[in-house]
């Protein structure tokens, strides 16, 4: 926050950043928010349970959402759903407007997984990667992973992905899947470990994080 005294004899218009200063000849204090551009991406964000090699089955819907630390208000929350790719990552650069230079708590919510949480993460100007896979969004690839099994909603945008609680819900859909072909690998939503088929591997994903709640 910055603070101004303005004081112009003749009318003119000031611009900081996105907020305009009218003033005309009176001594005039007022306040206004400077924010200079804050992007992030997604470095890692790792699926549970993948088959495969490492870094070849890590894809995932997502979107993510900004906190305040504070008093958990919400600053900023994607509109849309992105994807990583399949070494669970997206490089696309994400723009927090309207959010400044501080430490914040980060979320990511994939389309199979529940919320993960980055807990005050520091935001400087410039370009910063989110490491889900690190408790601490330490720079190096770690072994946290995105819990399987809230598959109820739609996907068609993070209204309505899940309710980022695993239960009978998601259990029921998974059951109504099973032995399922799904030779795409990712078709079917149940299909947690993206294989050409939901069975008891998926369904033992899914009892493991029973009653489990994405992070708050």
């Amino acid at each position: 926050m910055l603070h101004f005294k303005v004081l112009v004899p003749v009318f003119c218009l000031v611009v900081f950043s996105s907020c305009l200063v009218y003033a005309t000849s009176e001594d005039i204090t007022t306040r206004v928010n400077v924010y200079s551009p804050r992007n992030v991406y997604v470095a890692w964000a790792v699926p549970e349970g993948r088959v495969g090699l490492p870094g070849t089955n890590w894809d995932t819907l997502y979107y993510l959402t900004v906190k305040d630390p504070s008093d958990g208000s919400i600053l900023f929350s994607t509109s849309t759903l992105a994807r990583t790719n399949v070494t669970g990552k997206d490089l696309t650069q994400v723009a927090l407007l309207n959010v400044g230079v501080g430490a914040y708590n980060f979320y990511i919510k994939g389309h199979q997984s529940l919320t993960r949480k980055l807990s005050n993460v520091s935001l400087p100007s410039g370009l910063s990667p989110l490491n889900f896979t690190q408790p601490d969004n330490s720079p190096t690839f770690g072994t946290v992973r995105l819990l399987a099994g809230d598959i109820n909603g739609a996907t068609t945008s993070p209204a309505v992905m899940g309710d980022d609680v695993i239960n009978a819900v998601d259990l029921g859909i998974m059951l109504s899947h099973l032995d399922q072909a799904d030779p795409s690998t990712r078709d079917l939503r149940p299909n947690l470990n993206q294989d050409p088929v939901v069975n008891s591997v998926d369904m033992s994903l899914l009892l493991n994080n029973l009653d489990k709640e994405g992070d708050r």
